[in-house]
C-alpha cells in the first residue's frame, strides 16, 4: 500500500516586525532554543532555558501579535529538520534489510516524537490562542505528523519500502514465532498508524489486512497440501491464529481493527474453501479422538455467519463430516456381527452422544445427523442384517425379563437406542412376527418384569411399521391386563368355601386371533378339569357369543415333588406337568403308554420326555427296558427348580407345529446361552454396581443351568471388553459405565 498524500499548505502570511528590543531579544532566545533542540540528532530535547520561561516568551510574543511570525518560523525550521530525517531514512532504506530498516524507522521516528513533544510544550500558548481560533491552520503536532508522513510518501517509494519491510518482518514472525520481533513490530505499527491517524488510518489497516489475508490463504493451502499427519492440521491452524491475535491485542488499540483481524484470520485459516477442504482436517480429528480440538473448532463454527434458513453453511458442512465419521464407525462395528452386537451398538451410541454433549453443545443438527448416520450404516451392513434381527430380539427379550420397574427411565432410554437400531433393519415384518412370538412367551410365563416398558416399545415399533401392524401386539397386552380383573371377578363370585381351593388356579383368557395357536391336544386330569369347567361356565355366562378352547401348550404349572433328598417345587410347562402327574398313579410307563394316557402326539411327547430325562434336571429316568419312572435319587441345592422344555424335531410322526420355528428355538437355546448369560451379567452389574465373585456366581446360578467353567469364561470375556472390571486382582467386580 502506497497512499498518495498531498503536501500540507505551509503558513505564508507576512509576519509583523517586532518593535520592542526586549521582545526581539526574547524572539532570538526562543529561536536559539528551537535550533538547539532540532540540531541534536539524539532522542532528547536539550534546552538551556527552562520550559516555563520559554512558554512565557511565546506568550509575550503572541500578546504582541507575533503569532504568525512564530508559526512560520517554527514550521519552517521543523520542515527542514524532517527533510534531514527522511533523507537518512531513505539512505538506509536502500542498504538495510527489512528488520534493520524497521529498527531505523522506529529509532528516527522516536527522535521526531521527542522533538515534537518538546516544541509543543514550548509553543502551547500559540496552539491555545492563535491556531485554535484559526480552523484552517493545523496544530503544531498535527502539522508535524502530516509533514513527516508527506515527506515519507514523497521520497521515492519510501512509504512502500517501509510498509513492505513491516509486512516481511511480520511474516517472518508468523513463520518462526520469534518473539524478539514483537516489540519492533508493535512499535513500527503504532508509529505508522499514528502518522496516519489524522488523515486516513484505514489506509495502513487495509494494507495490513490484505497482507494478513494473502499470508494465511497461502498458509491454509500449504498446511493441507504438505502436512502428512492431517490430524494435526487444525491444531497448527489454531496455534497460528492465537499467535496472530495475541500480537494484535498488544499491537493495536483499535477494537474495530482487531475485530477485522480476527474475522479475516479465522476465515483465511479455517473457513477458506471450507466446503471442500474441511473434511481433510476435521474428520481426522474424529478418527484420532482429538475431541478437545473438535470443541474449539465447533465454537468457531457456531459463531460463523448464518444463511437465510437460520443455519450457517459451515455448520452444515461440519454436520456432514460428523455424519461420515459416525457412518464409518458404526459400519465397521456392525461388520463384526457377534451376538453382543446390540450391547456394543448401544454402548457406542451412548459414547457418541457423550461426545455430542461434551464437545458439540448438543447441537440439534449434529444430533440429527448422528441418528441418520447410525441408521444408514446399519441399513447398509448387507447380509449380516438378518443376524442383527435375531440379536435385537434376544437383547430386548433379556431386557424385558430382567428390567427393574424402578429403573424404568433408564430402560426407556435403552429401548429408544434399540428402536434406532430397529429402524435400520430391512425385514421389519419378520421382526414383528418374531417379537410377537417372544412377547407371548413372556406374558404367558409372566417373565416380563415391566409391562409399561413393553407398551413403550410397541409404540416405538408403531412409528416405523404403522399402527395396524402392531394391533395384535397391543391386543396381547390388553388381554393380560384385562385378565387380572376377570380372574378377580371369578374368585369373588365363588362361595367362600371354594375360594381357597381355587387360589392356585389362574386362567388366562387370550384372543385366538393374535396368540400362537395350540394345535396339539392333551388329556386333562380330572381334578384340573373340574376347575376349568367351573371357570368356563362363569365366562360363557357373561360372553354368550364367545367360545373357550383350553391350550395346555401355553400353560404352565408348579408341581410339588417328593424325593428321597427332599421336596422340590418344579416349575413346568403344561405338557410337562400333566405327564409328570401320571406318576402319582403309575410307578413306570412306556412311551406308548404315556402317549395313550395323555393323547399327546409323538413329537411333543418326545420333547417333554427329553426335557425331563436328559436336561440338567433329570426328574425322570429311562430304564433299560425303555420304561420311564421317577428319579427318586434326584437332588439339587435349590428348592424351586425351573425345568426347560426342549422341543424335538423328529424324522417321523405328526408335524403339528412350525418345524422351522422349532428348529430356530432349539438352535437359539443350544448356541446362544453364553450371550444370554453375558447380557444377564451386564444388567446385574449395572444394577448392583459391584459384587463379589461368589455373589455374582450365585445370581447367575439362579437364572441359568451352567457350569463354573461357563461362568468364568463369560466373566473373563466381559472384563476383556471392559463391561466390568476386577478390583485390584481381588474377588470384587465393578460395573464400567458405557
Amino acid at each position: 500500500m502506497s497512499a498518495s498524500i498531498s503536501r500540507q499548505t505551509k503558513i505564508s502570511s507576512r509576519p509583523k516586525s517586532i518593535s520592542s528590543p526586549y521582545l526581539n531579544s526574547v524572539y532570538e532566545q526562543l529561536n536559539g532554543q528551537i535550533d538547539l533542540i532540532l540540531r541534536d540528532p539524539t532522542p532528547t530535547a536539550p534546552v538551556t532555558i527552562s520550559y516555563q520561561r520559554l512558554f512565557r516568551y511565546v506568550e509575550f510574543l503572541c500578546r504582541d501579535k507575533q503569532q504568525s511570525k512564530l508559526t512560520v518560523n517554527l514550521y519552517d525550521k521543523f520542515d527542514a529538520f524532517l527533510n534531514n530525517i527522511v533523507d537518512v531514512l531513505q539512505e538506509h532504506g536502500l542498504s538495510l534489510d527489512e528488520i534493520e530498516l524497521l529498527q531505523k524507522f522506529v529509532e528516527l521516528s522516536h527522535v521526531v516524537d521527542i522533538k515534537v513533544t518538546a516544541l509543543e510544550k514550548i509553543h502551547l500558548y500559540l496552539d491555545r490562542t492563535y491556531l485554535l481560533n484559526h480552523p484552517t491552520k493545523p496544530s503544531f503536532t498535527k502539522f508535524a505528523m502530516l509533514t513527516y508522513l508527506n515527506k515519507i510518501h514523497e521520497k521515492n517509494d519510501l512509504a512502500e519500502i517501509i510498509e513492505n519491510a513491516f509486512s516481511l518482518t511480520l511474516n517472518n514472525f508468523r513463520d518462526t514465532g520469534d518473539q524478539s520481533l514483537v516489540p519492533l513490530l508493535i512499535k513500527s505499527f503504532k508509529i505508522y498508524h499514528k502518522l496516519l491517524e489524522s488523515k486516513h488510518p484505514e489506509g495502513f489497516e487495509s494494507f495490513v489486512l490484505q497482507s494478513l489475508k494473502d499470508y494465511y490463504n497461502n498458509t491454509h493451502v500449504f498446511l493441507l497440501e504438505s502436512e502428512k499427519d492431517q490430524s494435526v492440521i487444525f491444531e497448527m491452524m489454531y496455534k497460528l491464529l492465537n499467535q496472530e491475535i495475541s500480537f494484535w491485542e498488544k499491537g493495536s488499540d483499535s477494537i474495530s481493527f482487531k475485530n477485522k483481524v480476527k474475522y479475516n484470520l479465522t476465515y483465511c485459516l479455517i473457513f477458506n474453501n471450507f466446503e471442500q477442504d474441511a473434511i481433510k482436517f476435521i474428520k481426522p480429528l474424529f478418527v484420532t479422538k482429538k475431541f478437545s480440538q473438535i470443541a474449539i473448532l465447533f465454537k468457531f463454527i457456531q459463531n460463523a455467519p448464518s444463511t437465510d434458513d437460520g443455519e450457517g453453511k459451515d455448520m452444515k458442512t461440519f454436520s456432514n463430516i460428523w455424519y461420515s465419521y459416525v457412518y464409518d464407525y458404526i459400519l465397521s462395528l456392525a461388520k463384526t456381527m457377534t451376538p453382543d452386537i446390540v450391547e456394543r451398538l448401544i454402548k457406542s451410541k451412548k459414547h457418541l452422544a457423550v461426545i455430542l454433549s461434551t464437545y458439540m453443545d448438543n447441537n440439534y443438527r449434529v444430533e440429527v445427523r448422528l441418528r441418520d448416520a447410525f441408521s444408514a450404516s446399519l441399513h447398509d451392513v448387507g447380509k449380516d442384517s438378518e443376524n442383527l434381527n435375531g440379536y435385537i430380539l434376544k437383547y430386548i427379550d433379556g431386557l424385558f425379563k430382567s428390567a427393574n420397574p424402578k429403573d424404568h427411565d433408564h430402560n426407556s432410554i435403552l429401548l429408544r437406542d434399540v428402536h434406532l437400531i430397529f429402524k435400520s433393519i430391512k425385514a421389519k415384518t419378520v421382526f414383528i412376527r418374531a417379537y410377537q412370538r417372544d412377547l407371548s412367551k413372556r406374558l404367558i410365563n409372566e417373565t416380563t418384569k415391566d409391562i409399561e416398558l413393553e407398551k413403550e416399545f410397541i409404540k416405538l415399533l408403531e412409528q416405523e411399521v404403522g399402527r395396524d401392524e402392531c394391533d395384535q401386539l397391543r391386543t396381547m397386552i390388553e388381554d393380560v391386563e384385562f385378565n387380572e380383573e376377570l380372574v378377580d371377578r371369578f374368585r369373588r363370585q365363588l362361595p367362600s368355601a371354594e375360594r381357597s381351593a381355587f387360589g392356585f388356579f389362574e386362567p388366562l383368557v387370550l384372543s385366538s386371533k393374535v396368540w400362537p395357536p395350540a394345535k396339539s391336544k392333551i388329556n386333562i386330569p380330572d381334578d384340573l378339569k373340574s376347575y376349568m369347567t367351573k371357570f368356563q361356565q362363569f365366562y360363557l355366562k357373561r360372553n354368550t357369543k364367545k367360545t373357550l378352547t383350553w391350550s395346555q401348550a401355553l400353560s404352565h404349572m408348579t408341581v410339588s415333588a417328593r424325593f428321597k433328598k427332599g421336596t422340590k417345587e418344579l416349575h413346568l410347562g403344561g405338557y410337562q406337568g400333566i405327564v409328570l402327574l401320571l406318576f402319582n398313579d403309575y410307578d413306570e410307563l412306556t412311551f406308548e403308554e404315556i402317549k395313550t394316557l395323555t393323547n399327546l402326539d409323538s413329537k411333543n411327547l418326545s420333547g417333554v420326555l427329553h426335557s425331563l430325562t436328559n436336561g440338567r434336571y433329570k426328574i425322570l429316568v429311562k430304564a433299560a427296558s425303555g420304561k420311564y419312572l421317577m428319579n427318586e435319587n434326584f437332588e439339587d441345592r435349590r428348592k424351586a427348580i425351573k425345568v426347560r422344555n426342549v422341543p424335538m424335531k423328529l424324522k417321523s410322526g405328526e408335524d403339528d407345529e412350525d418345524e422351522d420355528l422349532l428348529a430356530e428355538r432349539e438352535t437359539m437355546f443350544k448356541s446362544d446361552i453364553d450371550e444370554f448369560m453375558k447380557a444377564f451379567i451386564v444388567r446385574t452389574m449395572k444394577s448392583q454396581k459391584e459384587l463379589t465373585h461368589n455373589e455374582l456366581v450365585a445370581k447367575i446360578h439362579e437364572e441359568f443351568s451352567c457350569t463354573l467353567a461357563d461362568i468364568k469364561k463369560n466373566i473373563d470375556a466381559l472384563i476383556h471388553f471392559e463391561f466390568i472390571t476386577r478390583v485390584d486382582s481381588s474377588d470384587l467386580y465393578k460395573y464400567i459405565p458405557g
